[in-house]
């Protein structure tokens, strides 16, 4: 029998008869005699247990005849697949599912059963997994930076792919546990966001990505175009309305002071609000983000203004029927303290009723009761439009006097004759007065003259005549110079 030679075929007979030479069946198959290929390198040099992965296999002695013939296999531990043969030190085949990881040898054979006898090693490991990314928003132009928690992440191998139209990108291994990755510019729209621990550089294979369903949204950033209000106490507190556009309802959704953080609450996507943290007087550029990475300024920066307290007010009562011009003075820790607003914005609160007050000077408000219920009631002032109300040690007294009845109805012009006057919410104090009007038939020509008043309960006063008054006279009751009730 002749020797064989690498690729060389013969003719093989076969005798079906022992007992007649002449029947002979004559054929012939190619049986090829193909060096012994070798193995260096193997890409990527591990896979998920699942299988799937497309191994590239670097060597030599590769043969085109064999993979032809489909004599060309891949040998994973004990598990056989065929081998794509891509040139004489390239071929491919796809890693079997596996039991359990770990290193398993890979050899690959030309001749159906002849394997290398120094196989590579190949690492089947466990299926990584992602359980949370953040931020899961960012714009189109890419370049945000997503972390990425998980298990079975491998150091210097995973990669990650933010949909399928995308190309892989090398992550930033932090922990086994946790990877970064830098978006690429892609389209607006909704992806999953994938991950693989084979190397960068290879085939892309889907089988040896993660496929946790982890959406990630691509949308425009961004961009305010006006607050209000522009100003608020230091103290914090004032719900900031920020108006523009992009702005998207995601876990991402802050507000930025500086470098202090606080979450929005989302209207619409033009509309968030953020409530002011505390922060020293100064003024500050907020700014949003909808992803906790980027940030859209703010075009008009908010004001932190001292507390501004109120010192008193001038008068501090009034007629329930409103009308009295107040005057607010302004303090900070004891002192005068200019105020750091003024325009439209001051309002002036007096229990629950809200007017329109005016600025005088740097320290100094004015405005005009309003028609009120009586009794003592808080008083507040608002420097931004009512969104934020403070108060000082400042309350103001609605005075709702009124007279039912009076006896007697006549008295003796030497005066000294007492006047009893029932009614109501009288207050007692030496500022207490009754005022007799002597008409002298002269249309609004009625001269006063000022009696003492005894306050007895709140619903009951007596008051002295003066002398002198003859015919018909007027009574009225004041309290602190400021008449609040006509008499009957």
């Amino acid at each position: 029998m002749a020797a064989r030679t690498p690729g060389s075929e013969c003719s093989l007979s076969v005798r079906l008869d022992g007992e007649n030479p002449a029947v002979w069946l004559s054929t012939t198959e190619t049986l090829l005699h193909e060096p012994v290929p070798n193995t260096t390198n193997l890409v990527p040099r591990r896979g998920c247990k699942s299988g799937g992965t497309i191994v590239s296999v670097e060597g030599s002695d590769f043969s085109e005849r064999s993979g032809d013939l489909s004599y060309a296999f891949c040998r994973f531990h004990t598990t056989k697949v065929a081998a794509t043969i891509v040139n004489s030190t390239l071929l491919t085949c796809t890693a079997p599912p596996a039991v359990k990881g770990g290193f398993v040898p890979l050899a690959v054979t030309m001749t159906l059963d002849e394997f290398n006898p120094t196989p590579s090693l190949f690492e089947y490991q466990d299926v990584s997994r992602v359980e949370s990314i953040f931020p899961n928003h960012g714009a189109p132009s890419g370049g945000v930076l997503v972390t990425i928690t998980g298990v079975n992440f491998l150091d210097g191998s995973v990669s990650c792919q933010f949909g399928p139209a995308s190309a892989p990108v090398r992550a930033l291994f932090v922990s086994s546990s946790e990877i970064r990755c830098l978006t690429p510019p892609m389209p607006r729209g909704t992806v999953t966001l994938l991950v693989s621990n084979n190397e960068e550089g290879q085939v892309f294979n889907p089988l040896d990505f993660t496929s946790d369903d982890m959406q990630f949204v691509i949308e425009e950033a961004p961009a305010v175009h006006e607050i209000a209000p522009l100003v608020g106490p230091e103290y914090g507190g004032t719900p900031l309305e920020l108006h523009g556009r992009g702005f998207f309802n995601s876990e991402g959704l802050y507000c930025r002071f500086r470098n202090t953080y606080i979450r929005a609450d989302y209207n619409s996507p033009e509309s968030v609000v953020c409530t002011t943290p505390t922060n020293p007087p100064e003024e500050v550029t907020a700014a949003l983000t909808i992803n906790s990475v980027t940030f859209a300024d703010v075009s008009s920066a908010f004001r932190f203004h001292h507390v501004v307290n109120i010192s008193h007010l001038d008068p501090s009562l009034g007629a329930v029927e409103g009308g009295t011009v107040v005057f607010v003075h302004t303090v900070s820790e004891g002192e005068p303290f200019p105020l750091e607003f003024g325009g439209s914005d001051i309002l002036c609160r007096f229990g629950d009723i809200t007017v329109v007050a005016s600025r005088l000077d740097s320290v100094t408000v004015q405005c005009i009761t309003p028609p009120h219920r009586p009794g003592l009631w808080p008083f507040m002032i608002s420097g931004n439009n009512g969104i934020d109300f403070w108060a000082g040690y400042a309350d103001f007294t609605f005075l709702g006097m009124q007279i039912y009845s009076i006896f007697p109805v006549y008295g003796s012009p030497e005066g000294a004759s007492r006047i009893q006057i029932n009614g109501a919410n009288f207050p007692k104090g030496d500022d207490l007065s009754c005022l007799f009007g002597e008409d002298h038939g002269v249309p609004n020509d009625v001269h006063y003259i000022a009696g003492p008043a005894l306050w007895v309960n709140s619903s009951y006063i007596e008051c002295i005549a003066p002398l002198g008054l003859i015919g018909t006279v007027t009574i009225r009751v004041v309290y602190k110079d400021i008449e609040v009730v006509p008499a009957l």
